[in-house]
């Protein structure tokens, strides 16, 4: 077991024990970031030939007086741009499926009760200013949950009360936390979904950037 270490932009945190990541895992995550990177200099390449063609076909039409040429060349031009956004769009897809399926084996290698205690150190964190917070976790890992209970509160927080709830609808190593505020769900299936939604919303923002740009 090694220490787990978060990295954000501007600090870094221990989240706790977990195992080595296997070297092919690790590569699979440098391929993944290879592959990007050389989708876009594709991406970049055509659309950048497309323009020295335009320009080609545009000055020898100018030469021969053919000014009609003008919107043939802006319609090539056009098309091989957005073939080239439609490429990358499908490679960047590929990839963000690619890097949630590395996660979610990255996690199996973590033991399911280690998990549970570190989520819910996190969730308890986000929710301290209550007097009362409901943790619900998967009935199998009920135990192993109250056994570090008074380990994970004075971390977590000094001023709420914390029940522990076994509930079948968490069925992984995640937890939900209740509050008077609302629910929070800190399921892993329902964190990696979010940051799956979140990825695809920025690729489209960033795709609609290229377009409107074409």
């Amino acid at each position: 077991m090694v220490a787990l270490v978060q990295l954000t932009l501007g600090s870094c945190g221990i989240l706790g024990p977990g195992r080595i990541l296997p070297a092919e895992r690790a590569q699979a995550l440098v391929d993944a970031e290879q592959m990007l990177v050389q989708a876009r200099r594709e991406a970049d390449a055509l659309i950048d030939a497309a323009r020295l063609s335009a320009q080609a076909i545009e000055a020898a039409a100018k030469e021969a007086g053919l000014v009609a040429a003008q919107a043939a060349i802006e319609a090539r031009l056009t098309g091989i741009a957005m073939n080239s956004l439609r490429i990358m769009a499908q490679c960047e897809e590929q990839i963000v499926d690619m890097g949630l399926q590395i996660a979610r084996r990255i996690i199996e290698t973590i033991e399911p009760e280690e998990a549970t205690v570190q989520i819910a150190l996190r969730g308890l964190k986000f929710t301290r200013h209550n007097s009362l917070v409901r943790l619900r976790v998967a009935p199998s890992l009920l135990e192993a949950v109250r056994d570090r209970l008074a380990e994970i509160i004075p971390t977590a927080t000094s001023r709420a009360i914390v029940d522990l709830v076994a509930d079948a609808r968490v069925t992984d190593a995640g937890c939900i936390l209740e509050t008077d505020a609302g629910l929070v769900d800190a399921t892993i299936e329902s964190q990696l979904a979010a940051i799956e939604n979140c990825l695809l919303s920025n690729l489209a923002a960033s795709a609609k950037l290229k377009h409107s740009n074409i």
